[in-house]
């Protein structure tokens, strides 16, 4: 691992992996001390949430969804379903493949993409 940068606060380093003479993968990692400042809201709970089997699945609408929703299972546990037109902005569920798959960087990437923008709650047309 290499330091390319370290303030008082942060700190950022890069680690490279190699196999075979080639570069395998790269990552780089921002690492910062904790502090607390008026945007720590620790205290928040979570909402209240059902269990993922007492919510129904929501069904994939081609044209609607990005495509690549369709391989995933999205249950809405709190807060206005997409394009429903809510009145607020938020929403938590669980999300997860349809069929179990190894859990690599295309999965992760998914997984990252796949909840929609919060202003969607709030809309009711893509």
């Amino acid at each position: 691992a290499t330091r390319l940068r370290a303030g008082t606060s942060v700190a950022v380093w890069r680690a490279t992996t190699f196999q075979d003479g080639q570069v395998v993968s790269e990552a780089t990692l921002n690492l910062g001390f904790a502090r607390t400042d008026a945007l720590d809201r620790a205290d928040v709970p979570a909402p209240p949430m059902p269990r993922p089997e007492q919510v129904p699945e929501v069904p994939y609408i081609a044209g609607v969804f990005p495509e690549f929703t369709q391989h995933l299972s999205f249950r809405y546990g709190s807060g206005p379903m997409p394009l429903s037109g809510g009145a607020e902005g938020r929403s938590a569920g669980w999300v997860r493949f349809r069929e179990l798959q190894r859990l690599d960087a295309p999965a992760l990437i998914a997984y990252a993409d796949s909840w929609p923008p919060a202003l969607y709650m709030t809309l009711t047309s893509p």
